[in-house]
């Protein structure tokens, strides 16, 4: 014994309701049916429709004005059919679209060739250059783009594709294509390579360009050579520096001893001198230090922490705020009298790699603040 039918009478009314007014799907009625309790198939609210003869036919408009409409809207614009839809709902028109379709095709609007008028290519050619003779001795086209001469003739309800007219439209008119009869440029295979001749042949080959050299990449640089010997430290003059303590601007000398490329000597301290002689006087020993196109990273560095622990000792005693600014005011001199040596031999990267290597970003750089101490080794 089979199932049950499922008694769908309670809810008919309810059911039309919702498909001929509300203009819902069938798929909502299922949905609205399962929320009730009653789980049905679709098959089977299709039966029961169909027993009903509730439809969900919507009766399309079909008048003259709305022809002339939708022969203004497709000549008018280029939209499409959803667009044009959208549109005629808009205005209140009652119309489906397949009704859309037909009608349009009633009305010999077509987007594309029907087999008629491929068969007959040559013809419909001819009768469209005609019209654009038509046109050019009204005066009306002088020069077009190809989409403003698709526009052009689409509102003139002239349906041609835009490619299509544009080719026509150069045969017909190539003097409007090409108002400064400049020669078409050659699309074609190259031609043969000329030989040259004798006199070409004897002229001296020119001399090839040297390569530019880049130090700072690393393909280019020079076979690492080994660093000259250290140079010997000052010991007598650097606890003379530790044991003072400085309590003006005057009263300040640091000095990093760097090391010599060229020789065994080591660069002399200047001694009490101010911010800017003292940096001038680590310019010019970076100067020297800088030998064939290569800095001594490692010895420059090991110099310039040297001197920053010897700042951070003289300076330990000072308040804070003027030692902070006598921190930053040596920092920034140092920065401008190193940057012009330091940037064309190592172009920063490559410095700052070196320096990074060493441990100097977490030692100096992380007791100073970022932009000036990173500035001052030459980090980029």
């Amino acid at each position: 014994m089979g199932r049950k039918p499922t008694d769908l009478e309670p809810w008919k009314e309810t059911i039309r309701k919702m498909i001929k007014e509300d203009n819902l799907r069938r798929q909502d009625v299922l949905e609205w049916l399962q929320e009730k309790g009653v789980d049905i198939h679709e098959r089977t609210l299709n039966n029961r429709l169909r027993d009903w003869g509730i439809h969900k036919h919507v009766k399309s408009d079909d008048t003259p004005e709305l022809r002339a409409r939708i022969k203004q809207l497709f000549f008018s614009t280029q939209n499409t059919e959803e667009v044009i839809l959208g549109i005629l709902h808009a205005e209140g028109w009652t119309i489906e679209q397949r009704r859309l379709s037909r009608i349009r095709h009633d009305l010999g609007l077509f987007r594309a060739l029907t087999r008629e008028d491929r068969a007959n290519i040559e013809e419909e050619d001819k009768k469209v250059m005609a019209t654009i003779q038509t046109e050019i001795d009204k005066g009306e086209i002088t020069s077009y783009t190809r989409d403003g001469l698709y526009e052009y003739f689409r509102a003139h309800e002239i349906i041609v594709s835009r490619d299509r007219l544009y080719e026509l439209f150069k045969r017909q008119a190539p003097h409007l294509c090409n108002p400064a009869n400049k020669p078409p440029v050659w699309r074609g295979p190259r031609p043969p390579r000329r030989d040259k001749t004798a006199e070409e042949l004897a002229k001296p080959m020119a001399k090839p360009r040297p390569k530019k050299q880049r130090p700072w990449m690393r393909h280019n640089r020079a076979p690492a050579a080994s660093p000259p010997a250290s140079a010997p430290t000052n010991t007598s003059t650097r606890a003379q520096h530790s044991t003072a303590t400085p309590q003006t601007e005057e009263n300040w000398p640091i000095n990093p001893v760097l090391p010599d490329a060229d020789s065994d000597d080591t660069p002399q301290p200047v001694g009490k001198d101010t911010h800017s002689s003292n940096t001038r006087n680590d310019a010019a020993a970076v100067e020297t230090a800088t030998h064939g196109g290569t800095i001594w990273i490692r010895e420059l560095g090991q110099s310039l922490q040297s001197a920053w622990a010897n700042l951070m000792t003289q300076t330990a005693t000072l308040p804070a705020t003027e030692r902070e600014a006598f921190r930053l005011q040596y920092i920034q001199n140092l920065t401008q009298a190193t940057e012009p040596f330091l940037r064309p031999v190592g172009r920063g990267a490559y410095v700052s790699r070196e320096l990074q290597d060493m441990g100097l970003r977490n030692g100096i750089a992380a007791q100073t603040t970022g932009q000036q101490s990173e500035a001052c080794f030459g980090y980029e």
